[in-house]
């Protein structure tokens, strides 16, 4: 009787819970089909994936909340022809016009142009379109650098184009170069980077005001998307550095005044193993990004945006082993400025597939600042290769060049090369400046030799001629240029862009014809 009783009450739990289950399985919107269309338990699960996979290849963080942002554009991206329009935040950024004066606080007339940035892993193509609020009608829009080969679409007061791989891009309505949008379409980070691993000074996506930013060996500073960090970067005597992400590192807080102490930006000081990538400078009061005297540098996918006096954009103080790669600097001062300080060498230094915008500068100097002229500092083994300028303006009489190199302070030159240089605008300056000086030092350099210029094409006409100037008493060795064009004419002896400083050079060679050059070329 005892057994009959408890398998009843089993019975009587066992049947309910069975018809419950039952009902809520009938429920479950996966296998409920009053359509016909819904697919089964796998197939929901599949489409769930695949939309966190499209989630996963096309980034774009959300404004800091509180900032204000620029609303002179509004830019909407998809991923895939089908894909959902999604507004991408557009970032306000000062610009150098000209400048005013240097006394006092120093003044210079600036505009405001605007930049945004996104991630995509690119197996689709990436569909761009940009509205310029400020614009009522336009009627030619370039999206340099021109070798990407994008012609947008006009549409009403919009453009649109599609990316299929990471770009760099300057986006212009009528010929305006500043109050322009950059667009920094990266590639998705690979690495991932979390708040409280060990090392990391994490700073996520919002607006905080940081101040100085010690780094210390072993450190990683991560900027993370959507982050704007308004402070300063320093880091001294340390091994195995690095600043990540894709945030903003903003100057616009710290003293921009002539007659005050300026602070730079990011300053690594007697470090070994740097690395910078993916991040955006913007606003510098003075020099943005300073290495001195460090070993194994490595610079890759930097943006930057400055304004200011001497807001050069990355200088190399007596460094070795230095790689910058796949960068975009546009600076009122220097883009890339090389120098030799303390008794120490600047040594195999390579600048590759970069695009520079200097507003009133050289975009890539090598001297003239070699401090401790005692010493014979070297610059050795120096590369510049795949480069794209998008504007060189440089009103100075002296200060002027694309390229340059202005030897100074006993220093020695050699080994220095530029190959694959386009140039696409030169408001003002030369294509090539080379000169011994005494200027920011204290004395003349010491000798220039085994200088490359080839595969240089600069598309305008420029407002200067070359110069390669040296001295009775230092005059230059061996200079080569080959297969350099202006305006579409190659630069031959007998048909050359130089100015009459061009002499005191043992050997120039252009087109596999050598020279030696004591007097003035002239032209036929």
């Amino acid at each position: 009787m005892k057994r009959f009783l408890l398998l009843t009450l089993a019975l009587v739990i066992t049947i309910p819970l069975c018809l419950l289950l039952f009902s809520c399985g009938d429920e479950n919107p996966a296998r409920s089909d009053p359509g016909g269309e819904s697919g089964s338990v796998e197939e929901s699960s599949e489409e769930s994936s695949e939309m966190e996979k499209e989630q996963i290849t096309l980034n774009v963080a959300a404004s800091p909340e509180g900032e204000e942002m620029s609303d002179a554009y509004i830019v909407t991206v998809r991923y895939g022809k089908d894909g959902e329009p999604v507004e991408v935040p557009c970032y306000k950024a000062k610009v150098g016009l000209k400048s005013i004066t240097t006394s006092g606080e120093g003044e210079i007339e600036t505009r405001e142009m605007s930049f945004c940035y996104f991630d995509s892993d690119f197996e689709k193509e990436v569909f761009v379109s940009i509205t310029p609020n400020k614009k009522e009608s336009f009627e030619i829009c370039d999206v340099r650098p021109i070798s990407n080969g994008i012609t947008p679409e006009t549409s009403g007061n919009s453009v649109d184009f599609k990316l299929g791989s990471p770009s760099k891009l300057s986006v212009e309505f009528d010929g305006d170069i500043y109050t322009n949008l950059f667009i920094f379409a990266g590639e998705t980070e690979k690495e991932v980077i979390n708040d409280g691993d060990p090392g990391v000074i994490y700073y996520g996506p919002g607006s905080h005001d940081a101040g100085e930013i010690v780094l210390k060996s072993n450190q990683t500073l991560y900027l993370a998307p959507g982050a704007l960090v308004y402070g300063y970067v320093v880091c001294e005597n340390a091994n195995n550095v690095a600043i990540k992400g894709r945030g903003i590192l903003c100057g616009s807080k710290l003293d921009h005044k002539m007659n005050s102490p300026r602070q730079r930006l990011c300053s690594f000081d007697k470090c070994l193993g740097v690395t910078i990538d993916g991040v955006i400078f913007i606003d510098s009061p003075t020099w943005t990004l300073r290495t001195y005297v460090c070993k194994n540098v490595v610079i890759n996918n930097l943006k930057e945006i400055c304004w200011f006096y001497n807001s050069d954009g990355i200088d190399l103080c007596s460094c070795r082993n230095v790689t910058i790669t796949d960068s975009f600097l546009r600076n009122y001062d220097d883009n890339i400025s090389i120098k030799a300080f303390e008794s120490a060498d600047s040594v195999d230094i390579r600048v590759e597939n970069c695009v520079f915008w200097a507003d009133c500068a050289h975009n890539m100097l090598v001297g003239p600042e070699a401090r401790d002229a005692e010493y014979e500092n070297k610059y050795t083994d120096i590369v510049f290769k795949s480069i794209t300028i998008l504007e060189q303006k440089q009103t100075g009489d002296f200060y002027k060049g694309v390229m340059a190199i202005t030897c100074a302070d006993n220093a020695v030159y050699d080994n220095i090369t530029w190959d694959g240089v386009v140039i696409e605008r030169l408001s003002d300056g030369s294509v090539i400046n080379f000169r011994f000086s005494n200027d920011y030092a204290t004395y003349y350099g010491k000798s220039v030799t085994n200088v490359t210029v080839k595969n240089v094409n600069c598309l305008v006409e420029p407002q200067r001629g070359d110069v390669i100037l040296g001295m009775p008493e230092r005059s230059f060795g061996e200079i080569t240029i080959e297969n350099y064009t202006v305006n579409g004419k190659k630069v031959t002896f007998e048909d050359h862009n130089f100015t009459p400083e061009v002499r005191y050079i043992d050997s120039l060679t252009i087109e596999n014809e050598t020279r030696t050059v004591s007097k003035i070329l002239t032209v036929n």
